[in-house]
């Protein structure tokens, strides 16, 4: 298998399971702010991976920057209230991520989640450290699958897109890392597994990565 010497991660369950913690949200969002009651978890599970702003407006209908910030706001203070209990990493994260650091490899992130957000969770499981590039939608005017956040990850890390794998568990990501010049790689503990046929590569957990490095 060809060896890597730059790793880019998407954060939501990638690295992260955020499932649980992101449904009982969006649940308690749309109890607040009447929003839709027949959606489902897979519909709630489908639209993870774009930015918070298009989410909701896929479930509200447009909505205004004060509205928004109303949503947001009251959405992020439940969500810190209960993450520490409704996240957990995914298989083989801890070890893997330190053993590339060991490697001596370039790490990234390249996330729909703000850092705002992210930050927490990522503190919270000992992993800031590993990535000194954590791409948000702060940094691009584009978002995935748009391969822009991905470059900008590849020039922030100083790494040649040939020589880089991106990780990810939607199309989304797979998309978005081909569009750049990027190797793929799709998690097969995605809920939905519509991006493993595009990707170059799977694994069943993150430990299988060490077989590239």
């Amino acid at each position: 298998m060809k060896e890597y010497s730059a790793y880019l991660f998407d954060l939501d369950g990638t690295l992260i399971d955020t499932r649980r913690m992101i449904i009982a949200c969006f649940r308690d969002t749309f109890e607040k702010f009447g929003g839709p009651v027949d959606v489902t978890d897979d519909e709630i599970n489908n639209l993870i991976g774009i930015p918070y702003r298009e989410q909701i407006n896929r479930f509200f209908g447009t909505v205004d920057d004060r509205l928004y910030a109303e949503i947001r706001r009251e959405h992020m203070k439940h969500q810190l209230s209960v993450f520490k209990t409704a996240l957990s990493l995914c298989p083989g994260v801890q070890e893997t991520i330190g053993d590339l650091a060991k490697l001596g490899k370039k790490l990234g992130i390249v996330t729909s989640r703000t850092l705002e957000s992210g930050q927490p969770f990522l503190e919270h499981f000992g992993l800031m450290s590993f990535f000194p590039v954590i791409v948000t939608p702060d940094h691009t005017k584009r978002h995935k699958p748009d391969p822009e956040p991905v470059k900008e990850a590849l020039k922030q890390l100083g790494a040649q897109p040939q020589e880089t794998l991106f990780v990810g568990d939607a199309l989304f990501d797979i998309e978005a890392g081909r569009a750049a010049g990027t190797a793929t790689c799709f998690t097969l503990w995605s809920p939905v597994d519509v991006g493993a046929a595009a990707a170059d590569w799977t694994v069943s957990d993150m430990r299988q990565l060490l077989d590239f490095s």
